[in-house]
Formats: structure tokens, sequence, C-alpha cells
């Protein structure tokens, strides 16, 4: 299976969204939409891109939703944290 595929499941494994365009440099964007408003995550261009190769791109975005879901899950458990601290007191 290729990148982009693999990146595309994770997407749909942590509730991401993702716009394919076929456009000219074929663009893929990926968004966080669980709050009140999206919030872009990372973008991509997989084809006639100067600026980076396709695996170059695909490894960049790959990282940045990592990043994202780490950020995303910590966040996550310190709120939980609390909330049990104040139930504790």
């Amino acid at each position: 299976m290729d990148q982009l595929s693999e990146l595309l499941k994770k997407c749909y494994k942590h509730n991401l969204h993702f716009t394919l365009f076929n456009n000219h440099n074929r663009s893929v964007d990926i968004y966080d939409s669980s709050k009140n408003k999206a919030v872009k995550i990372t973008e991509g261009h997989t084809k006639n891109w100067d600026y980076e190769s396709y695996d170059d791109t695909i490894n960049r975005m790959h990282r940045e939703v990592d990043e994202y879901i780490r950020q995303k899950h910590e966040k996550f458990v310190d709120e939980l944290i609390e909330e049990v601290g104040e139930w504790k007191a």
C-alpha cells in the first residue's frame, strides 16, 4: 500500500478529515473538525511540485499528523487527570 493510502487510513482512524483536490498539483488537505471550527493540520501537493518530492511531502504530512494526534491525546489525558483530581477534593 502506498504512503498516501496509509496517511488517509490514519486520518480515518483518528476522525480527521481530508480533502483531495484533483488539480494540477493534486493537493491534499488534512484537518480536524471535532471542535466548533475546522483546524488545518497539514497540506501538501503530490504532483508537479518543485519544492518537495512526493515522498518528502507525504513523509512530512505523516509527521505533522502524528504530532497533532500526540498533542491531542496528551491534552485529553491532562484534562482527564485534572477532572479526576477534582473528584478527590
